[in-house]
């Protein structure tokens, strides 16, 4: 049932109970006071129409959100009284007035619509220099109903209105609305044109309650008998339930996330939008000298007004690393915040449940979550971390995979860094560049060399700073680039055909991702072309939570739709790819299977080298220990290999990877892209000294292993023919 009660009051955060007009507003009015100041009279409901609650609602809301000397503006022609209203309450009112002449034609006889501005003081007086005229709020009460529904009006309308207020100011704009004896709504379309424009509401969701809302307020017959009547052509029921529905949009929000290409670098001028915004009195208590600015308040301001122009209240934020407990503080009051103690865990390994104890995670008040936060997390951001990582593509990838585990599939990720520049060149940031190429970015990257151009760019001077520990200490300049960034999952097509059927037409893909043979580059390329399934025993992205629900469990191919790809080892026996997915063999057509091979020796010393840490045997000792480790996978043996290899759509080899993807791109239909080159295995002097006689050795003990990597050899020299 709805409620009768005044509203508390009326701001950005309540609007939502104002988009139409209710009988109980003329409570609130009364209430404070509103009706007189406007109309000097108590105004009822049945004595009132549209326009009149219009005035009302204008009143109220500038009174209780803006401060008596801003600049106020009004757009219409009509001498409404809360114009008149809110100069005498010591606000700077001015009128833009507008003339539209739609008769104009070009030199095609098109017919041209031009709009003539003209601005006025509160004494009516012209004002000539009107770009010198810069709004804190706008507003009009009913001068659109009328105008001709063409976009191109639309559009010059509502540029001129954002040409002519201060960023992040607000506008209110009224209209009338009608509600026919069918129960259907009219209103003129450039209501609908604004309410895309990112206005408060979708105007077409107010539709159904409104008409079904028993408090709405709509023009009574006794109002439109005594004011409203002009002939007995028109009568009462041919207008409809005409009521007053409005919009409130901060305009030239430049904190929404669809504008963040601005806020890729340090700007001087973003200073001052956090001064005006009045985030940093919000975060600092205070306003910020020019001498107390620096990178880190930036930073801080900078996630603080992203995440307040996008984020609900009560949304889940994850801090990685330390941010000051102002920023902390701000945050809390509107957001559950979070923040990650040990940023290092995630470079470390890629994390799992069972490293829920291991990733300290705490909220506001140091409680420690006790469970793994999978997907949990609307944003995440990062003002101190990730500067000085180790130049490791492999690092890197743990660290992206890791914050895509931690937050929700649609959420934001905000990474802002401190470059440095010395004599005049960046120097290099590899996680920046690794960023701006594999993840889903929102701002495009902005090239180093012509930041120092920018007469606007913000940026501090460092002296005696050190490059590396083996240099002396050098000047160096400044700056903050940040990315914002997402993952959005791709759902499949919905489609009245099962899952499997869209096979017979498209088909599904499998990586057999043998380890150490290129495939985490790989799986990172994959995800610009398929949705990613992964089938392996414990992965953060895959399906299975535990080894116990792997070895029970597989994915049910029936369910699997065209341009999917499932990813996996299949490294233990009793769970290689034809004894898990036996279905996927004989279905060749269906299901496409591909895998990446290399060198058998190079193959066995890089996994050697990447297990070194469990094992305490020497390079050679561990080589001689080895069989055919290629056949045991596939698996194969010196009758079946070549059949076994057929069975592959396609085996890519890792000494030509990047001929290799581009040939698999072909062969798929997807477009060509660079390889990643990551999860390299550092190695040792063991390397050289092995002898030509024990390379030969074994070759000789790994001919099999031979055997199938010539073949691959050969059929990938066929397919480039």
């Amino acid at each position: 049932m709805l409620s009768n009660k005044s509203p508390i009051g009326i701001s950005p955060e309540t609007f939502k109970d104002f988009i139409y007009s209710k009988n109980k507003h003329f409570k609130y009015f009364q209430d404070n006071g509103i009706d007189i100041a406007v109309f000097g009279k108590t105004i009822n409901p049945e004595e009132s129409d549209a326009r009149i609650y219009q005035n009302l609602l204008v009143f109220a809301y500038v009174t209780q959100n803006l401060k008596p000397g801003s600049v106020i503006l009004e757009i219409g022609n009509s001498n409404s009284p809360v114009f008149k209203a809110l100069s005498l309450k010591g606000y700077d009112c001015r009128k833009l007035n507008f003339k539209i002449n739609d008769r104009e034609t070009d030199t095609y006889d098109n017919v041209k619509t031009k709009i003539e501005w003209i601005l006025k003081n509160d004494k009516g007086e012209i004002i000539k220099d009107e770009d010198t005229t810069i709004a804190d709020f706008l507003y009009s009460v009913s001068e659109f109903d009328k105008i001709s529904e063409t976009h191109e009006l639309f559009e010059s309308v509502y540029i001129k209105m954002k040409n002519s207020v201060k960023p992040m100011a607000y506008s209110l704009l009224c209209f009338v609305g009608s509600i026919n004896k069918d129960k259907q709504i009219w209103n003129n379309k450039f209501l609908n044109y604004l309410s895309g424009k990112n206005f408060n509401s979708n105007i077409t969701d107010q539709n159904s309650l409104i008409i079904k809302d028993k408090d709405l307020f709509f023009l009574s017959e006794s109002f439109f008998e005594k004011h409203w009547k002009l002939s007995n052509e028109i009568k009462y029921e041919e207008l409809g339930k005409m009521y007053s529905i409005s919009l409130l949009q901060k305009f030239n929000n430049p904190f929404l996330i669809n504008y963040f290409q601005d806020f890729t670098y340090s700007k001087k001028s973003h200073f001052d939008l956090f001064e005006k915004s009045g985030y940093t009195k919000e975060v600092y208590g205070s306003e910020l000298d020019e001498k107390d600015r620096n990178i880190q308040n930036y930073r801080e301001l900078l996630a603080y007004s992203l995440i307040t122009n996008n984020f609900e209240p009560n949304s889940r934020i994850l801090a990685i690393g330390e941010v000051s407990e102002s920023l902390k503080k701000a945050l809390s009051l509107k957001y559950n915040i979070y923040k990650l103690t040990n940023p290092e865990i995630l470079s470390d390994k890629t994390i799992v449940s069972s490293d829920a104890s291991k990733a300290e995670i705490i909220d506001v008040n140091n409680t420690r979550l006790n469970f793994f936060p999978l997907k949990y997390f609307d944003f995440i951001f990062t003002v101190s971390e990730f500067n000085k990582l180790e130049d490791d593509l492999f690092i890197f990838t743990k660290i992206v995979t890791n914050i895509r585990t931690l937050k929700k599939d649609f959420g934001y990720v905000l990474m802002s860094f401190c470059n440095i520049f010395f004599n005049g060149v960046a120097y290099k940031n590899s996680f920046i560049y690794f960023l701006f190429n594999y993840v889903q970015k929102i701002n495009k990257f902005e090239r180093h060399y012509l930041l120092l151009q920018d007469k606007n760019l913000y940026s501090l001077i460092k002296n005696d700073y050190f490059l590396s520990t083996k240099d002396s200490s050098v000047t160096v300049t400044l700056i903050v680039y940040s990315i914002l960034w997402r993952t959005i999952p791709q759902l499949p097509i919905i489609s009245s055909v099962r899952p499997g059927d869209s096979l017979k037409k498209r088909p599904a893909y499998i990586f057999h991702h043998i380890m150490k043979s290129g495939g985490t580059s790989v799986v990172l390329t994959l995800y610009k072309w398929f949705k990613v399934i992964f089938d392996h025993t414990e992965d953060p992205n895959g399906i299975y939570r535990n080894i116990n629900e792997y070895l029970n469990y597989k994915i049910n191919l029936e369910n699997v739709y065209s341009d999917c790809c499932i990813a996996a080892h299949f490294q233990f026996n009793g769970y290689l790819l034809p004894q898990r997915y036996p279905e996927a063999i004989l279905r060749n057509k269906e299901f496409r299977i591909f895998t990446f091979i290399r060198d058998p020796l190079e193959l066995m010393i890089s996994l050697y080298y990447y297990s070194k840490r469990g094992i305490s045997t020497t390079l050679e000792k561990y080589l001689t220990g080895q069989q055919n480790y290629l056949a045991e996978f596939f698996p194969c043996n010196e009758n079946n290999y070549k059949e076994v290899i057929d069975r592959y759509f396609f085996v890519g080899i890792v000494e030509r990877m990047q001929e290799s993807f581009d040939k698999l791109a072909e062969l798929t239909g997807k477009r060509k892209v660079t390889l990643p080159f990551v999860n390299k295995s550092e190695k040792d002097i063991q390397v050289k000294n092995l002898s030509q006689d024990f390379i030969d050795n074994f070759k000789k003990i790994n001919e099999l292993d031979y055997k199938i990597y010539n073949y691959c050899l050969e059929k990938f020299d066929k397919h480039n023919k």
